[in-house]
């Protein structure tokens, strides 16, 4: 992997583990170049929008998000479904009678071990076909 990537993303990284305005600034000249923030709050609160939607985002981080999104007035959402950890969202199918998202015995990338939030690994192995076969 690219160095430079590497390093944006271990910032990045850092920056939703403990997100803070002077970083979240920083973050947001990087990924939207030189235009302005239409206030001083947004930085921050695309920050927390974006860890809202962060893999790797513990239910502590979700719930701390969504508190200074609230606190700040705005909103926790996306287009009316809140976030969700795979374990929550997990939970609640359970709850449902539904299985879980992610079949652990079929998963096969790295990336859907992860959450499970790209897809049901079955349907991708499907789709694109298992690399073990």
């Amino acid at each position: 992997m690219d160095e430079d990537l590497k390093a944006r993303l271990a910032r990045r990284d850092a920056l939703f583990r403990n997100p803070n305005a002077a970083d979240a600034m920083t973050w947001w000249n990087e990924t939207m170049g030189t235009f302005p923030p239409h206030h001083p709050l947004v930085p921050m609160a695309a920050c927390h929008k974006a860890r809202l939607q962060w893999l790797d985002a513990t239910d502590t981080m979700l719930e701390e998000s969504k508190a200074w999104l609230a606190e700040h007035g705005f909103r926790a959402d996306w287009q009316g479904a809140e976030p969700l950890t795979p374990e929550q969202r997990d939970a609640q199918r359970a709850a449902l009678g539904k299985p879980p998202v992610l079949d652990p015995q079929r998963a096969k990338s790295p990336i859907i071990k992860r959450g499970g939030y790209i897809g049901d690994a079955r349907l991708l192995n499907d789709m694109f076909g298992d690399d073990d076969d």
